[in-house]
């Protein structure tokens, strides 16, 4: 018995050391990095890292195009990603987010609105809006970043496409309606001669 609790207090005490040891590898806390699309020309966003309202700077590079650059004040290194938030007014449409084709570690590329007919992206990345990219882009000193998009745009955007009165759910219903009208006249009533 004194042989079992020598040889089980230092395996207890190596479990004990192992396990603190991988606790403190796991990041407990992480940031949030939002961006939040008001136009197709204003992107913003709100950052709770290193740097905070200083960590970024937005380049508009044309109509819902934009580069996202760390500044000085921002410790956040990101890895290869891409991530898409589907358009909250246009199901087959975008907002893709990504650092560049080999991973740019500085910068984040944003385009908004991209087709779903044209998209060459996996559609395993399309996520909600406003909602969180659901592994890491980065790291901002021992903390992985989680990015979200969150578009507000669709009141300003009015949808790339044509406005929907109601007109589609009548023509869809067009072919029900002949559909009828050949199925009634199947059942007619023989005239009587």
């Amino acid at each position: 018995m004194k042989t079992l609790a020598r040889i089980s207090l230092p395996v207890l005490a190596i479990a004990v050391a192992l396990q603190i040891q991988s606790a403190q590898a796991i990041p407990i806390d992480h940031y949030t990095l939002t961006l939040i699309e008001n136009s197709s020309t204003s992107l913003t966003y709100t950052y709770d890292g290193s740097g905070g309202n200083l960590a970024f700077t937005i380049l508009n590079t044309g109509t819902d195009t934009w580069t996202v650059t760390t500044t000085p004040q921002c410790l956040a290194v990101f890895t290869p990603f891409i991530w898409d938030w589907i358009e909250p007014e246009e199901p087959n449409e975008v907002n893709e987010v990504n650092n560049g084709f080999l991973g740019n570690s500085n910068n984040l590329y944003v385009s908004s609105d991209e087709s779903l007919l044209e998209y060459e992206g996996n559609f395993l990345t399309l996520l909600q809006n406003n909602t969180p990219a659901p592994v890491p882009i980065g790291t901002d000193g021992a903390r992985a970043i989680f990015l979200v998009f969150n578009d507000l745009a669709q009141g300003s955007e009015g949808g790339n496409g044509v406005a929907d009165n109601g007109s589609t759910l009548a023509l869809l219903a067009l072919p029900l309606v002949g559909f009828g009208l050949l199925s009634l006249r199947r059942f007619r009533v023989p005239r009587l001669a």
